[in-house]
């Protein structure tokens, strides 16, 4: 099938001409045929290029008009091509035509067109049973002029059974294929779920990264950056930010990159060995990447990074003295992680010259008390809390641990040697420090001003979070959320999980629970909302957020999933708890639980008292 649609976009490179045609579609038979008929030949009689012939086998009942439209792009290196300004016409041949480079067309028509240079290479096909349909009359009604130049090569077309789509007009190009620029496809808007592609050939043209890109995945928008010195060593890359209408397909274009990175088939698109890209939240801006890319990048990365690992930059060793002993503790007001499983018997200076990089700059650090390092092992591990005064900071470190951590790396000698690190995802800053809520109040009735300390100044997270109350484990729409970091706050979890214009009215953190092999724990939190739209609305932006890169997924240790129950009443005579179990990398999946009422008495005393429903539930996933 790609012959046949790459011998499209090559006749459409041959026929090219100055001016466009006039705005053209597809229908399927199915449309009027009286008002196709009519739209063709006004459009014949407006249009001045030539058409082009394109020949499909009997098998090829339809064409494929994304394929199409994505080889002529190609073809014509011009992302401002459209379907509408392809002006093509299609005609099926039989199976002994395929192979038969002497046809001898009807007398009644036109000479054929020349046969495609791809088709005389192709295969034999048998031939189908078919019949000869003759052309339709494609005259305006009531009317005797007719213009059939576009379709006269199309009188004896013999089909299957199943005729192919008519061609006929639109009267104006879809708003969706036209944005204001020189390039008619939509700008990838911050609302949407967008990949950042960057690390590309400074020569790749727009027509050429928005190729990089299977068939079966649909771009519903593209923003395409001219090269800047982002690359490694500062060399000259071009980047671009695709958007996509569903995640999951977002998704499946980051496994398509990195599977064709892999077997070395993007090596002639890449500045360096690999394409980096990053799934970017909603309402992320990857301007902000690129400006930080090149600090960051220098002490690598992975996934979890706006940018790709600079494979260059892992031979940076820490700091193995000048650790300040005045290091102030690791501030909630600053970028931070904790790094746990590390050997109980060092001290904090140890750890620390062994644990930051050159260059990273580390604003505070909290050693915690030696602990066992699980039950029934005896072993003896500390933790440590870093701060960072930035995200690009608190992301190289991370990322530099990781790498380090591995057998033979730097990090991997104080990590204990009968367990694995445990290095916990950065969190965003949830309070203002002290040094930064301390403001200059200016007394305005005196003529000497005085200068005040004024209290600490609390976040918007704090203030709602303080006049919250405890969420109603009986309330009709609730949200729990687990798997969560085990050291995370009211205020983290609240500033993380709730989307802005969300507000829930109550709020509780439920016990923490031991995550299945492994040492760790893992916290949960119940929301209360007032209405199904606030709560729908949250399970599907922490859905979003917890692939990689989001705002949940920073909350969350790693190699887990996101958990995430709504409970909601059902309309009519029932009670239903609907539980969507949210996965980072799988759909949602589906349980309805159906609480059927005797009398109406019984409905209206479910809405305020707590309801009751027998069900087998696992010992680690009881509801609240």
């Amino acid at each position: 099938m790609h012959s046949y649609y790459q011998a499209i976009a090559d006749s459409a490179q041959e026929a090219n001409a100055t001016m466009w045609p006039q705005h053209l579609a597809w229908s399927s038979p199915s449309s009027s045929l009286g008002h196709g008929h009519a739209a063709a030949s006004s459009l014949a009689a407006t249009t001045t290029k030539s058409p082009v012939l394109v020949i499909l086998p009997p098998t090829h009942k339809y064409p494929d008009l994304d394929r199409v439209l994505k080889l002529a792009r190609k073809a014509f290196d011009d992302l401002s091509l459209n379907i509408l300004d392809l002006n093509l016409r299609f005609a099926w041949v039989s199976g002994d035509e395929l192979v038969d480079d002497a046809v001898t067309p009807p007398s009644n028509s036109n000479p054929a067109v020349e046969p495609l240079p791809v088709m005389s290479a192709m295969p034999a096909i048998p031939t189908p049973r078919i019949d000869a349909h003759p052309a339709p009359n494609l005259s305006l009604p009531n009317s005797s002029v007719s213009y059939p130049a576009a379709t006269e090569s199309l009188k004896p077309v013999p089909v299957l059974h199943q005729s192919p789509p008519v061609l006929v007009p639109v009267p104006t190009p879809a708003p969706a294929c036209a944005s204001a620029g020189k390039v008619r496809i939509k700008e990838a808007e911050l609302t949407c779920f967008r990949v950042f592609l960057t690390d590309l050939s400074p020569t790749l043209t727009d027509a050429e990264i928005f190729a990089i890109c299977p068939d079966d995945i649909k771009i519903i928008g593209a923003t395409f950056y001219p090269a800047r010195p982002i690359g490694p060593k500062k060399s000259l890359v071009r980047s671009a930010t695709l958007a996509f209408a569903k995640a999951k397909h977002a998704k499946e274009y980051l496994d398509w990159i990195k599977q064709e990175s892999s077997t070395g088939l993007l090596a002639g698109k890449a500045a360096a060995n690999v394409v980096s890209t990053y799934f970017l939240a909603q309402g992320m801006s990857p301007e902000d990447m690129m400006d930080d890319k090149k600090k960051a990048a220098f002490y690598g990365g992975d996934a979890d990074l706006p940018f790709a690992l600079d494979a260059a930059s892992l031979t940076v060793v820490p700091r193995t003295s000048g650790v300040p002993d005045d290091l102030p503790e690791a501030d909630d007001g600053c970028w931070r992680f904790i790094v746990g499983n590390l050997i109980g018997s060092l001290t904090k200076k140890q750890i620390l010259a062994n644990i930051v990089p050159q260059g990273i700059t580390l604003a505070g650090a909290t050693i915690r008390d030696p602990k066992p390092l699980g039950d029934g092992r005896p072993e003896i591990v500390r933790d440590i809390k870093l701060a960072f005064q930035s995200e690009v900071d608190a992301n190289a470190c991370h990322a530099w641990i990781k790498k380090q951590a591995e057998p033979g790396g730097w990090v991997a000698r104080i990590v204990i040697p009968t367990g694995k690190i445990a290095l916990h995802m950065p969190c965003r800053p949830s309070v203002i420090s002290d040094a930064a809520a301390q403001a200059q109040v200016v007394d305005t009735s005196s003529k000497t001003a005085t200068a005040t300390a004024s209290p600490i100044q609390l976040t918007l997270s704090q203030l709602f979070a303080a006049n919250l109350r405890q969420a109603d484990s009986t309330a009709p729409y609730r949200l729990r959320v687990g798997n969560l970091n085990e050291h995370l706050s009211k205020e983290e979890m609240l500033a993380g999980l709730i989307p802005p214009g969300i507000s829930p009215v109550g709020m509780s953190l439920m016990p923490q629970e031991q995550l299945s092999g492994r040492t760790e724990k893992c916290s949960f939190v119940l929301f209360e909302f007032f209405s199904e739209r606030d709560v729908q609305v949250t399970h599907d932006w922490i859905r979003a957020e917890a692939l990689p890169g989001g705002r949940v997924a920073r909350l969350m240790p790693p190699n887990v999933k996101i958990i995430a129950c709504v409970y909601k009443p059902a309309p009519g005579s029932s009670r239903t708890f609907l539980i969507l179990c949210s996965a980072t990398h799988s759909l949602a999946s589906l349980l309805t639980l159906s609480c059927w009422y005797s009398s109406v008495s019984h409905q209206i005393r479910a809405q305020l008292e707590p309801r009751h429903v027998s069900v087998d539930w696992p010992e680690h996933k009881q509801p609240p």
